[in-house]
């Protein structure tokens, strides 16, 4: 069953367009020898109550968009480096001209690596050829790029390449419409020199005006035909006969006859008086009725005349579609090498798709969404951004009964696009159409439940608190009084204000304490204050989220409230509110638009003193207990609302139209990767801070037995701190990073989370990570732990370097979740790592998930003496030779196959050996080696 996207419009819409037409039409007369095609001249009069509608629709919508833009785009000025600038400007330039004089642009290309969380720079000459044969350029209306940045546009194009944009023939027909941002820049969540800049770039292959000065009635009928001969094949194949049938008479006169049906039903007037030859159009147009066949003409041409434009650029549209993409593909290389740092992407979407709502398949690009959210992506999440080219969207210059009614909105742009309407002539070299974003109806949100399985699988991938706030607005979109769209809030900011409940006479009391976070009544006050949050996308997705959390009625106050609070510290934590945290000292004006905002959100989100202000502290730090709650409130609230939004579903029993495959995608993704097993080791959720400490301190906390690892900020007990580039300011002098069971596996979190490494690497104060225990906390054991498994701060360190030296860096695709079998790839051999007779097995799978099993053997721990004399004894062992080659088979290893890579490690202090007591290092070595012969051994049974 298929669905309307669109909620149900009121009869009285159905006659705002297209219009009933004026006294003085219905005296119209064919002009010339064109025939019906000269109705195009005269176009068409509009009553003046519908010319004062669509005038102040333009008005108030330009003095909207102009103003919108116009502020966003400073506030996305103010942070942008000078990178991010010339990056954009050469982005510009180059989907703009295409010459052969950039056949071979040398420039100097910048190579970034990001190694422990350091960036090092490498620069190189490079040679780059931006000129591609015949494909498509052009960026329409550059020549009236936005004030703000437009003369330096120019400045540095002619510095940069000496040259200027009128040296270059200006394309006929400029193919790129629209270069735009997504995302958090010009936003409250544009993080300064940090966020990178996405560019929606959408393409249109046919110009928008369309010129009928060549068209006549003979050229409509052989239009007509060729709609007739194209049914005729449409209808062979659907009905799967075989080209060569075509010469049976009786085949071809029954295709036809469904041809002639098709064309008749689609074009009746024109089908009628200019094919059949039924009646005279001149004198009908002359009678009463005349005025709505006119009408009736003019729709069915620009319909006909639009299929033969299509038809005609058909043969060359992949071919031309091609050149377009590898273009830009070169372009965004070109960019990327050049101005790595700024981090500029370009997604280039054809604009028919991106009005139907098609952005791309989860089967070839994990970001790419699918038929999950199809126009709820495009209404919700990509609009609007800052237009950088100079183009308006249509839908800002309609009147809302137009842009709520995509059949009007089609007609009124179909009016512009043939010069059949005169209001809107001045703005349409500036015009492009986006569609219509009218208002979505519950069917269409319930149609499309892939969404829910879309962000378990981005929460499944990593960002479980992005993912949650987005589930949370799709639950909230389940809710007709909710089902509002971004775009529409962005134009109308008080939609859903009716809503907050006013302050209670408890709330007004100043001294009050906050029982949980950012009231909702205080949306609006921070509005007051800050008018620039009404035009803001990411406050607005925050805001919408509070009011109606504030008061879904199937919740209880005391989920409300729970939601409410994380609500606010994932937004918080996402905009990173940190970076108006004051220390000891600090003078920062704190005077930017987004400064202001964060220091008012943070003061009434998380007041000075509350719980909740102490948890989004020790969350930011990386303090290990908070991090690990406020991952599992995450986890249990993502499956809370999941659960919700399932059952919602159920009672309204709508089918769901994802995709199956790609459903597949999500559904297992998630089912696989949500709930890691308890042997995986963890990666954390806070992306911010996996980078190197200079010290790492562990200790041994001996009543709960577990093992905690510190982060240790200072030099010395003098109180210095590292100079880290202020990658670690926000930070006390001490941070618990991590506690666990296993030392094996603190250490291995470590590494995986990029707290060992090299801080500051590649500066003069390049230094290593150092790794020590707490001599008032270390793990003592019984006699043969304390003789025979311990370790050295250098042991650990030479254990460390080798997990990170074994477990590289190393991509997977997404999709083998599903495709691809589990398999594992890198194994790593310990024995004696601070318990002797524990054998701990480190290993990788191909989805680069890091596991650690961990077995005793007590037969090797019975044997510690004899052991310690005869160093082979260990590999007589059957419950040491047994575990491993049962771990084998269980994960179906086979050490044979050249993919599967090993490493091994046995702890030197567990035996006597001839190695000099200098020769620590060759004895551990030679101990490994030895250690992994036996396994090998093991291995040929499996």
């Amino acid at each position: 069953m298929a669905f309307n996207p669109f909620a149900k419009k009121k009869d009285k819409f159905k006659s705002a367009l297209p219009p009933k037409p004026t006294e003085q039409e219905q005296e119209s007369e064919i002009e010339g020898n064109r025939g019906l095609p000269s109705l195009f001249d005269k176009g068409v009069t509009l009553q003046e109550d519908r010319l004062k509608l669509l005038r102040k629709g333009m008005e108030d919508g330009i003095a909207f968009f102009n103003e919108f833009n116009r502020d966003r785009m400073e506030l996305a000025f103010q942070s942008f480096t000078d990178d991010m600038k010339h990056a954009l400007y050469e982005v510009l330039f180059f989907l703009h001209v295409n010459h052969p004089s950039f056949s071979e642009v040398k420039f100097t290309g910048i190579e970034v690596e990001h190694i422990y969380g350091i960036v090092r720079e490498h620069e190189y000459e490079a040679t780059a050829n931006l000129f591609l044969e015949e494909a498509p350029h052009g960026v329409d209306g550059i020549d009236k790029l936005p004030e703000l940045f437009r003369e330096e546009f120019l400045k540095y194009i002619q510095s940069e390449f000496n040259t200027t944009l009128n040296a270059f023939t200006v394309p006929d027909f400029c193919p790129i419409v629209s270069i735009s941002s997504l995302g958090s820049i010009g936003t409250v969540g544009h993080k300064p020199f940090v966020s990178d800049l996405d560019l929606q770039v959408q393409y249109e292959m046919e110009p928008f005006k369309i010129d009928t000065r060549e068209w006549d009635d003979e050229k409509l009928i052989q239009s007509l035909k060729l709609e007739i001969s194209s049914w005729v094949q449409r209808s062979r194949v659907r009905k799967k006969i075989r080209p060569e049938s075509l010469k049976d008479p009786k085949v071809l006169k029954e295709l036809q006859k469904i041809a002639h049906g098709q064309v008749q039903k689609s074009y009746p007037q024109l089908y009628k008086y200019l094919l059949r030859g039924q009646g005279e159009y001149k004198k009908d147009l002359s009678t009463k009725s005349g005025p709505q066949l006119r009408m009736a003409f003019l729709h069915e041409m620009m319909a006909l005349i639009k299929r033969d434009d299509q038809r005609k650029r058909a043969a060359s549209l992949k071919k031309k579609e091609a050149l377009l993409k590898e273009r830009v593909n070169t372009v965004q290389d070109y960019i990327q090498k050049k101005f790595p740092k700024a981090e500029i992407y370009m997604f280039l979407s054809d604009n028919p798709n991106f009005r139907k709502g098609h952005h791309g398949t989860t089967l070839e690009s994990k970001e790419a969404s699918g038929s999950a959210y199809e126009l709820v992506l495009t209404y919700d999440v990509l609009m609007p951004g800052i237009q950088f080219s100079p183009m308006i969207p249509a839908h800002f210059i309609f009147p809302k009964i137009i842009n709520n009614t995509p059949a009007l909105y089609n007609r009124t742009i179909d009016y512009i696009r043939f010069g059949a309407i005169d209001v809107y002539q001045e703005y349409v070299p500036y015009l492009t159409d986006l569609g219509a974003t009218p208002a979505l109806s519950l069917e269409y949100i319930l149609s499309h439940g892939g969404m829910i399985y879309w962000e378990s699988f981005k929460a499944a991938s990593g960002n479980i608190a992005k993912a949650l706030l987005n589930l949370f607005r799709i639950e909230m979109l389940h809710e007709k009084k909710y089902l509002v769209m971004i775009i529409e809030l962005i134009k109308d900011p008080t939609l859903l204000d009716r809503f907050i409940p006013p302050k209670t006479e408890k709330e007004k009391d100043p001294n009050a304490p906050k029982e949980y976070g950012l009231r909702p009544w205080e949306l609006l006050e921070m509005e007051e204050s800050l008018p620039m949050l009404r035009k803001d996308p990411w406050w607005t997705k925050y805001k919408i989220l509070k009011i109606a959390f504030g008061e879904l009625s199937y919740l209880d106050v005391k989920e409300r409230k729970r939601i409410s609070k994380i609500i606010d510290i994932g937004f918080g934590l996402h905009v990173k509110v940190s970076e108006v945290f004051r220390k000891a000292g600090d003078t920062r004006a704190f005077d930017t638009y987004r400064e202001k905002f964060l220091l008012d959100f943070l003061a009434r989100a998380f007041p000075v003193g509350s719980d909740q202000r102490k948890f989004l502290e020790h969350v930011n730090i990386g303090e290990t207990k908070a991090v690990i709650e406020y991952e599992d409130e995450l986890k249990g609230l993502f499956k809370s609302s999941l659960d919700r939004i399932l059952e919602i579903q159920a009672k309204h029993q709508i089918p769901d139209g994802s995709n199956q495959k790609e459903f597949e995608i999500w559904y297992h993704y998630y089912q696989k990767n949500f709930e890691p097993p308890s042997n995986m080791v963890r990666r954390s959720i806070l992306h911010h801070l996996k980078v190197p400490r200079l010290r790492l301190q562990s200790a041994y906390i001996a009543e709960k037995k577990q093992w905690i690892f510190r982060s240790m900020q200072t030099e010395s007990k003098l109180g210095k701190r590292f100079d880290t580039f202020g990658v670690l300011d926000d930070l006390p002098d001490e941070v618990a990073l991590l506690t666990a069971r296993s030392f094996t596996y603190a250490l291995a979190d470590c590494v995986l989370n990029s707290y060992y490494g090299y801080v500051n690497q590649g500066s003069l104060k390049e230094q290593k990570s150092i790794i020590e225990f707490d001599s008032a906390a270390t793990f003592k054991g019984d006699l043969i732990d304390q003789n025979y498994a311990y370790i050295r701060p250098d042991i650990v360190q030479r254990i460390a370097d080798r997990i990170t030296e074994f477990f590289v860096y190393r991509t997977y695709h997404y999709l083998d979740t599903v495709n691809v079998p589990k398999h594992y790839l890198e194994i790593f051999f310990l024995i004696n790592l601070m318990r002797y007779g524990r054998l701990s097995i480190l290993y990788r799978d191909n989805l680069t998930n890091w596991y650690l099993d961990e077995f005793e053997l007590p037969d090797l721990r019975s044997q510690a003496h004899e052991i310690r004399i005869d160093f082979e004894r260990t590999f007589k062992s059957k419950t040491l030779q047994k575990t491993i080659l049962q771990f084998l088979r269980d994960r179906k290893i086979n050490l044979a196959e050249p993919k599967v890579k090993t490493a091994f490690w046995f702890n030197p202090n567990s035996a006597d050996t001839n190695h000099a007591a200098n020769k620590v290092v060759e004895k551990e070595n030679d101990m490994a080696d030895a250690f992994k012969k036996f396994v090998y051994k093991v291995g040929r049974n499996v």
